[in-house]
This record gives structure tokens, C-alpha cells and sequence, in this order.
């Protein structure tokens, strides 16, 4: 029986030290090319990624197992490396990376330049294995690849995407100014169609300045910059960042995701985070000149992907935002009160200018008694999203300056579309909010059921309230 397992492990040894010879190799790669070009275009475009992430990624239409399978033989016939470094609680995870030989392979019979020279200067038609090594801190690239992975699963659509160093947002022609770790760009019909007619034409894999020349009539047009958040950079340091960002005479990108991977004091670091992005971009959120995403990598990826799925109408289909549904919601609310009024004021009608408001709401909700008059603003959110928090706080604090006096109550509530959402979602100290969730109130079949966020005994207390 020990001879047995020598001899098994003496041949996979002796598998693993062959040596191959490459026409051949270059051979079976082209007679399993639909799988094969798309891993080895997937490794040139990400750099390294694991067996997950590349069929997450590659798309290759098989099963994980046949991609694994795939991994193995093409690293065994030396056109890629495998690593083992420490993951996530640090199980080893294996990533697989392009050799010079599976380099060869994409420059010359995938992406068919002429001639493959690996010494190359700035003016080129193909990245180097030196431009594709990675340099840096390897758990940051894993958590950035595996938001990828996880935001291309989700995605229905197809969005071109690089790392901004295959895109860089110029500053003066030379000065590369913000430095995002990956950007998405608007849809394209140019790519879409040269994808249409090969799923391997992608001008991205083209380097910036060749791409220019071959590419002249392609526009290019930066949409969703990512930022994956090691919690290493201070708040006067995430500060300089966003500075950097709005130091461009226009914003590069219209919207950002932030994302914070490390589970450790989570809340925390996601609070700091959103109180800078609040300080640098508080007037461009409430004005929707820029759409910020900050969560966990789970929650914005979902809020992401929904957002590019939904071609940049993140509430559009969701039932919360029905306008008529909403209405009877309010209607039967009218049953529980002997004297006065609920009703849900026209969706038609601007209260930013009727009531000189500092910020647009989503709907308004006009509440009547004998003695009384109360309006409640309602703001549409989504776990992640920071636009409408960041719109409410404004419209919070102009309240409690003393504005709008016209009415003897005002209120400004945060809808989620479930309370799953409402509770995974970050929230600042703003205890004069409101919270609702949607699921809850059409199953009580009424609007009014809501809660406060407050503060006993150093901790944080949920506490129901009516509306």
C-alpha cells in the first residue's frame, strides 16, 4: 500500500515538472479556446484571482469544477502560476496569475499583435508580465477581486470596467489626480457591438495610449469609481482623498461605492467613513450631482449591482415607491383617527419650491386634527445608499433651525423597502429621525407603524412609535 501512494506521488510529481512543449500547448488552448482564452483574458484584465472569482468573472459557461479543472491543467502546462497566500480568517487561498507563456498566448493569438515584444516602453499595444505582477498588499487585491466577482454575478447587463491604472483620470495630460482601485464606465454602444462580434475585442485590454490611436472615435465615459477601504487611512486622510476627487474642474465619475471588508469593529470604521463623505460631498448627494454607495462588500454589491441592473434607477420596480400603492396605504390610516385627515400629497407637485425647502423629498404626507397640523417627509432608501440620509440629515437640521413654522409638526422618515434591510444598514447619531419599513406597514395594511433611534445607557435602543 506505501508503494502504491510512492508511485502516486512520484507521477503527479513528475506531471507537475514537465516540461511542455509550447506549439503544442498553444495547440489544445485553441481547440478548447471558449473556455481557455476566456481565464487567460480574465487573469490579463484582473492581474490574479481565485477559482471563484474567475468563474464569477471569466464567464466561460461551465460548471465551477470545470473551470477549477481547467486552472490546473493550464498551470500544469506552465501558462500559469499558482500562490497560496492567507484569505479570509486565514484559510490559504490559491490564486492563479498569467506566465510569460500564457501572456504570449493572449498577446498573439487572442489579442493578435503583430509581434510580441516583452520589453516595451510607454507607447504600447499590449501589457507586460511586468505591468500585470502585482505589487502591494495581496489581501487588499483579494477583497477587491471578490467585490468584482461578486457584482458581476449579480449584474444582467454588460458595463466595461478596469482598474484606473489602464484608465487613468488625467489631470493636465500628466498628473494622475484621484486614484480610485477600480472604475466602471457608462454602457457603451461601440464595445457592446465589437463584444457582439468577439467576446475577446475589449479595447480595455489595450493600453491607454495605443487604445487612444486605434480607438479614436471611442468615448470612453467614466460612471462608477471603487473604493475598497483597508481602515488603515485615517479621517484627515480619507478627507485628502475625497479633496482629491473634487479637485477635477467636474467630478471624474458621477457616482463611488466604498466598501469596508474587515468584520472587525465594523460599525465604527462605517460611521467615519460616512461622516467624511458627508463633509466632502454633503452638496452634491443632496443634489444627486453624485451617488455614493458605503457599506459592507455583501450590502454594495447588491445596492451596486441593483443600481447598474436597473440602468441608474435604483427604486424603479420597487414596490415602496408606488405612488397609488402608497396612497391606500395612507387612506386606510384615515380609519384610526375620530377627528381629522391622513392624505398623501400629489406626487406631481415641487415642495422644495412650494415650502422654500433646501433639499427635494420623495413624497410628502399631510396629517390634520381639530388642533393640529402635521407634514412628514418621506425619503425612498436602500441599504447602502447614502444619498437619501445624507438629503435627510439636511432637511432634519433646517427643521430644527426653526424653519417651517407653517406647521406644528414636521418629520422626516427614512422608508426601506423590508426591516432586514432597515436594521443591516448604517446609522448615524440622528435621533429625531424616523425609520419605517415598508414590509411592516403593508402587512398592517396602513401607514404609521415607525421607529426612533436612540441612546440609553450608552447603548443603542430601537423604539417603535406611531406616525
Amino acid at each position: 500500500m506505501e508503494s502504491e501512494n510512492n508511485t502516486s506521488h512520484k507521477s503527479v510529481e513528475a506531471e507537475r515538472n514537465r516540461s511542455y512543449h509550447f506549439p503544442d500547448t498553444r495547440l489544445l488552448v485553441r481547440k478548447n479556446h471558449e473556455v481557455d482564452y476566456r481565464i487567460l483574458l480574465a487573469l490579463y484584465h484582473h492581474r490574479s484571482l481565485t477559482v471563484r472569482q474567475l468563474y464569477q468573472i471569466a464567464d466561460c459557461q461551465v460548471k465551477e469544477n470545470s473551470v477549477r479543472n481547467r486552472l490546473r491543467t493550464l498551470a500544469q502546462r506552465k501558462l500559469l502560476s499558482s500562490n497560496s497566500r492567507n484569505g479570509i480568517a486565514r484559510v490559504p487561498v490559491t490564486f492563479y496569475s498569467l506566465t510569460n507563456l500564457g501572456l504570449r498566448i493572449v498577446v498573439e493569438d487572442i489579442l493578435q499583435v503583430e509581434e510580441y515584444v516583452p520589453d516595451l516602453d510607454d507607447f504600447k499595444y499590449h501589457y507586460t508580465l511586468d505591468d500585470l505582477r502585482f505589487r502591494g498588499n495581496y489581501s487588499h487585491h483579494y477583497a477587491l477581486q471578490e467585490w468584482l466577482a461578486d457584482v458581476k454575478g449579480k449584474l444582467t447587463q454588460y458595463y466595461p470596467h478596469c482598474e484606473w491604472r489602464r484608465y487613468p483620470l488625467l489631470e493636465d495630460e500628466d498628473n494622475v489626480g484621484y486614484r480610485p482601485d477600480w472604475l466602471f464606465f457608462q454602457q457603451n454602444e461601440t464595445i457592446n457591438r465589437l463584444l457582439e462580434e468577439s467576446p475577446y475585442d475589449n479595447p480595455l485590454y489595450i493600453p491607454y495610449l495605443a487604445r487612444k490611436e486605434l480607438y479614436n472615435q471611442l468615448e470612453l465615459h467614466p460612471l462608477m469609481s471603487v473604493e475598497c477601504d483597508r481602515g488603515t487611512m485615517s479621517r484627515t486622510e480619507l478627507l485628502d482623498k475625497w479633496e482629491r476627487l473634487k479637485g477635477y474642474d467636474t467630478l471624474p465619475v458621477s457616482n463611488m461605492v466604498v466598501y469596508y471588508p474587515n468584520e472587525s469593529n465594523n460599525t465604527t470604521r462605517h460611521i467615519n467613513i460616512r461622516g467624511t463623505l458627508f463633509h466632502s460631498f454633503e452638496e452634491e448627494l443632496i443634489q444627486d450631482k453624485f451617488t455614493v454607495f458605503e457599506g459592507t462588500p455583501e450590502s454594495t454589491a447588491k445596492v451596486v449591482s441593483a443600481y447598474l441592473n436597473r440602468n441608474l434607477h435604483l427604486v424603479a420596480g420597487e414596490a415602496y415607491s408606488d405612488y397609488n400603492e402608497l396612497l391606500r396605504l395612507v387612506r386606510n390610516a384615515n380609519d384610526h383617527y375620530a377627528i381629522g385627515k391622513i392624505a398623501l400629497a400629489s406626487q406631481e407637485m415641487s415642495w422644495k419650491e412650494e415650502l422654500q425647502l433646501p433639499v427635494e423629498v420623495d413624497r410628502v404626507i399631510l396629517k390634520e386634527t381639530q388642533s393640529t397640523s402635521e407634514i412628514q417627509f418621506v425619503y425612498f432608501c436602500y441599504e447602502s445608499w447614502v444619498n437619501p440620509i445624507a438629503k435627510a440629515r439636511v432637511l432634519n437640521k433646517w427643521l430644527q433651525e426653526g424653519n417651517l413654522t407653517l406647521f406644528d409638526k414636521a418629520s422626516v422618515i427614512l422608508m426601506y423597502p423590508d426591516h432586514d434591510s432597515l436594521a443591516r444598514d448604517v446609522h448615524l447619531k440622528d435621533s429625531e429621525l424616523y425609520y419605517v419599513a415598508y414590509d411592516e406597514i403593508t402587512d398592517e395594511q396602513k401607514w404609521g407603524k415607525a421607529y426612533q433611534r436612540n441612546m440609553k445607557y450608552r447603548k443603542v435602543v430601537w423604539e417603535e412609535c406611531q406616525l
